[in-house]
């Protein structure tokens, strides 16, 4: 990751509303999720990270088995959240499925107060007139709404 691909990640953080979760191959190892190495890619995205306030929630899972002599096991499909997320995030990797890459999952606790109020209706049908539309909805709609 070049300076300019944390700025976009900056910025995509930015832009989406509420708390961030952002789950891909990266193909970045980093001994910061768990690796035994890391390379260009996991040192850029391990700054990257620092900068735009995202926290790398895998638990040192292997999510990639190698399959060619001479490549290693590896962490480089991630889960990244928001910092103020991360502590209600529990990341888990699954069973092999017949790739190289190993199906992964990310269950997000609920906070308690996060109820969400009904919205008041815009408007109301009206139930009054003979036409076919208004005799269907008369008939659908109880006959006391709360």
């Amino acid at each position: 990751m070049k300076e300019q691909d944390w700025i976009i990640l900056d910025d995509l953080q930015k832009s989406l509303p509420g708390e961030t979760v952002l789950c891909g191959d990266f193909n970045a190892r980093g001994e910061l999720w768990g690796n035994n190495v890391t390379n260009p890619q996991g040192e850029a995205l391990e700054d990257a990270l620092d900068k735009c306030y995202l926290a790398c929630i895998n638990d040192g899972s292997i999510t990639r088995m190698a399959t060619r002599p001479g490549d290693s096991d590896g962490i480089i499909d991630l889960a990244l959240t928001s910092l103020q997320m991360a502590s209600s995030c529990k990341f888990r990797v699954l069973g092999p499925q017949g790739n190289d890459h190993l199906p992964c999952t990310v269950l997000i606790k609920r906070s308690k107060n996060t109820q969400r109020t009904k919205k008041a209706r815009a408007f109301k049908y009206s139930k009054e007139g003979d036409d076919p539309i208004t005799r269907l909805r008369a008939k659908k709609a109880p006959a006391n709404p709360k």
